[in-house]
């Protein structure tokens, strides 16, 4: 798992874009299996538009660099200096644009997760309420029963006076 991590981890920051690969977006809920939104899937950590963010974040000062370069700096490198700015300025957009695509949907699967742990410990106080209910009605009856039970033996053993 760790060296997984690493390779997803190495790849991202190499190439931008892993919220795009890595983002699974919250879908609706099902409402045939009665499965909440939250439950499909959906990713519900920041790392991918974390790395997205960093690496957007260096391609804009690589591309920073390369604008104060002059062109003596390119002048043995197997790409001008233009190219090497509009290749920085296309990554550092595409880790931007995948960044926010990341941060927006991880946002909405974290909402969805809440609302749906919310929902689901009101219903168990409601269930806890209406079973501590009906475990009083029912010692109530009980009590009553055992009421009835302890006067009845009395009276029927009583003699009536001649």
């Amino acid at each position: 798992m760790k060296h997984l991590v690493s390779l997803m981890t190495a790849l991202c920051l190499g190439s931008g874009g892993c919220s795009y690969a890595f983002v699974r977006p919250p879908r609706a809920a099902n409402p045939v299996t009665r499965t909440p939104a939250a439950a499909n899937g959906c990713t519900s950590n920041y790392v991918a538009p974390v790395l997205d963010g960093i690496f957007a974040g260096y391609q804009t000062v690589r591309t920073f660099a390369a604008i104060k370069a002059s062109d003596s700096v390119y002048v043995k490198s197997p790409i001008s200096r233009e190219a090497d700015i509009g290749i920085g300025v296309g990554l550092a957009v595409l880790g931007l644009a995948s960044s926010i695509y990341g941060q927006r949907h991880v946002g909405e699967c974290r909402k969805l997760v809440d609302q749906e742990q919310v929902r689901l410990a009101a219903e168990q106080s409601r269930r806890r309420a209406e079973t501590d209910a009906a475990v009083k009605e029912m010692m109530r009856k009980m009590r009553e029963e055992q009421a009835a039970k302890a006067a009845a033996p009395a009276s029927e053993g009583e003699v009536s006076a001649p």
